[in-house]
C-alpha cells in the first residue's frame, strides 16, 4: 500500500496537461493525412487513419485537431461514426468512475513508493495515467512538501 510520497517539485500541484503533439508528431500527422483525399473520406480511410495516429501514439487533444484542420481536412468528419458525433456505431463506454482513476491513479504510484518525486516521473505517472485511459479533468492530487 502507499504510504507516502515524498517529492519536491518546483510545479508541485500543477495540473495535468492536456495531450499536446510534438514537432514529429505533428510532421505524422501531415504524412499520415497526405495519403488521403480530404473531399472524399471513406470509413475504411478513418479507420486507417486513426490506426495510424495510434502507431504513431497520436492521441486526440486540441493540438491533434489544429494539425488535422491545418493539413486541410475536417476534424469532425475524421471522427470514427459512434463516437460523440456518429450516430452509426456502438454507444461509447460510460466515463470511468472517479474512484476507479483514483485506483488506477495509486496502482501507478504504488511503483515509486519510497522514491523522491521530480518533474520526470511525475511525467511518467501522468503518461501512465493516460495511457491507462484516464484524461485527467482537473488535479485532484495535492502534494504536501
Amino acid at each position: 500500500m502507499l504510504e507516502i510520497i515524498s517529492g519536491s517539485v518546483s510545479n508541485y500541484g500543477r495540473a495535468f496537461a492536456p495531450p499536446s503533439l510534438s514537432d514529429s508528431q505533428k510532421t505524422s500527422v501531415n504524412n499520415i493525412l497526405a495519403d488521403f483525399d480530404s473531399e472524399a473520406i471513406s470509413d475504411a480511410d478513418i479507420e486507417a487513419i486513426h490506426e495510424a495516429f495510434r502507431v504513431e501514439g497520436i492521441r486526440p487533444s486540441a493540438d491533434l485537431r489544429s494539425a488535422i484542420e491545418a493539413a486541410g481536412f475536417d476534424a469532425e468528419a475524421l471522427r470514427p461514426s459512434g463516437g460523440p458525433k456518429g450516430a452509426d456505431g456502438p454507444p461509447s463506454p460510460p466515463p470511468p468512475s472517479d474512484e476507479d482513476a483514483v485506483s488506477a491513479l495509486i496502482e501507478i504510484l504504488e511503483d515509486y513508493e519510497d522514491q523522491t518525486l521530480d518533474e520526470a516521473a511525475l511525467s511518467q505517472i501522468q503518461d501512465r495515467f493516460q495511457e491507462a485511459g484516464y484524461t485527467p479533468r482537473q488535479s485532484f492530487i495535492g502534494i504536501d512538501v
